[in-house]
């Protein structure tokens, strides 16, 4: 009997956003468990992810954004630098990137391609809407009209 063996290149060709996480926790010089624990999720969702076996969630790419500077058009795309510009230690992996740019310019472009390619619309909307459900309390904060903190 035949057994169907596996290696890194086809791996990550096979999903190329958990072949960029990967590259994401060797270029801080995490352990998987480190980068699990950064991201809020457990070690074994966070190895299931950089294998490619399940996507990435929202929350895992807000907290790739907001913990460690992850740009989403290089994560999502692989278009840009790895990192926006936020003062974090670059290590010395050379990435083929583009001049920084600043998260408005992310956003212009992200709506620019949305416009194009309707299943990219539909997929952002999606998580947005997932978000927006599942964080409601934290929104209501963030905007200072959450009531149960004493804010308006």
């Amino acid at each position: 009997m035949r057994t169907k063996r596996r290696n890194k290149t086809s791996l990550l060709s096979r999903a190329p956003i958990a072949g960029r996480l990967h590259l994401v926790r060797k270029h801080f010089g995490f352990s998987q468990d480190q980068m699990a624990q950064s991201l809020g999720c457990s070690r074994e969702t966070y190895g299931k992810n950089e294998r490619g076996y399940y996507m990435l969630t929202i929350d895992t790419v807000a907290a790739l954004y907001e913990k460690l500077g992850v740009s989403m058009e290089w994560l999502l795309f692989n278009h840009g630098p790895m990192l926006r510009d936020m003062g974090i230690k670059k290590s010395e992996l050379k990435l083929e990137t583009q001049a920084d740019k600043s998260f408005p310019d992310e956003l212009a472009e992200m709506n620019s391609m949305m416009k194009n390619v309707p299943f990219l619309r539909y997929a952002v909307m999606g998580y947005y809407q997932k978000f927006k459900l599942e964080n409601k309390h934290t929104i209501l904060q963030a905007l200072g009209q959450d009531k149960t903190t004493g804010n308006e």
